[in-house]
């Protein structure tokens, strides 16, 4: 199993599949505390990536408000 350890180093490469796996990771808190910001701060960058799992969660943060302004 990955650790938020290596995770977190590949995320801050740019690996958007990394990026995205670290903010599902927060958002459930598997492995670190439960931290929808941080969840957030995570799926964006790999959205931006183009990741589409990521877009579609980040899409849902901002529709419940979790993490983010709720819009």
């Amino acid at each position: 199993m990955l650790t938020a350890h290596w995770l977190k180093e590949a995320a801050l490469l740019g690996h958007a599949r990394a990026q995205y796996n670290l903010g599902l990771m927060y958002k459930n808190g598997v492995g670190v505390p439960r931290d929808y910001r941080e969840a957030a701060r995570w799926y964006h960058a790999a959205a931006e990536r183009g990741e589409p799992r990521a877009q579609k969660n980040l899409y849902n943060f901002y529709v419940s408000g979790r993490g983010v302004p709720q819009d």
